[in-house]
């Protein structure tokens, strides 16, 4: 119940209360979130050092790369999700990939991005984080 719980609050457009096979995929990756949160190392260096560089310079490549990923890598919609020039997603991009090697082309990449972000509570993203 407990968890059922923390997937209604975490998404938007869910009802109040549900069931867990209503919410069966949501609490699988809640589940999967859990457990990469508790290794020891996490592998989710890139997104802590991601996290970091954005506290430390008042940037927001941590919520572009959220956004890009939560939409499937659409350039277009994610730029208008963000508001911002699909011109600058790119180049938003481009900075994830020189600063901390992300490549975003790569599918392992993405899943680890993913379940960083997913552990540090920035997904699944909602435009009003």
């Amino acid at each position: 119940a407990h968890l059922v719980l923390r997937v209604l609050s975490a998404r938007e457009g869910l009802p109040e209360v549900a069931a867990e096979d209503d919410v069966r995929a949501a609490l699988d990756a809640l589940r999967v979130t859990d457990a990469v949160a508790a290794l020891t190392p996490p592998p989710d260096a890139p997104v802590r050092a991601l996290l970091a560089h954005d506290e430390e310079h008042r940037a927001d490549l941590a919520r572009t790369l959220a956004a890009y990923l939560d939409r499937f890598g659409d350039v277009p919609a994610t730029a208008k999700l963000l508001a911002v020039h699909p011109n600058t997603l790119r180049y938003r991009l481009r900075r994830l990939q020189d600063l901390f090697g992300m490549d975003l082309a790569d599918p392992d990449t993405r899943l680890v991005a993913e379940l960083g972000l997913r552990a540090a509570g920035l997904l699944p993203w909602t435009a009003h984080r």
